[in-house]
């Protein structure tokens, strides 16, 4: 009787999903995490204002309406006087 040769599969990965991992994907993938790993750094850093050292979650505050405010209570206070 003729025995029965065991295939073995060329990808040691291949398990029971059959699932290959070929050289394009994973070539695409780690493009993927790089590209992912760029834009978070990238965002990261414009959270960090310009006299800063650590990112602001905070909305932004409107330094100009604070100031003019303040500038006019000091004007209503010399005219006053």
């Amino acid at each position: 009787m003729n025995k029965k040769r065991k295939s073995y599969s060329r990808n040691a990965n291949a398990g029971r999903t059959g699932f290959k991992f070929s050289k394009g994907l994973i070539i695409t993938v780690s493009a993927a995490a790089g590209i992912v790993s760029l834009l978070g750094y990238a965002g990261i850093h414009s959270l960090i204002p310009v006299n800063g050292t650590v990112p602001v979650f905070a909305a932004p505050r409107k330094h100009l309406g604070i100031a003019l405010s303040k500038l006019r209570i000091r004007s209503r206070r010399a005219i006053i006087s």
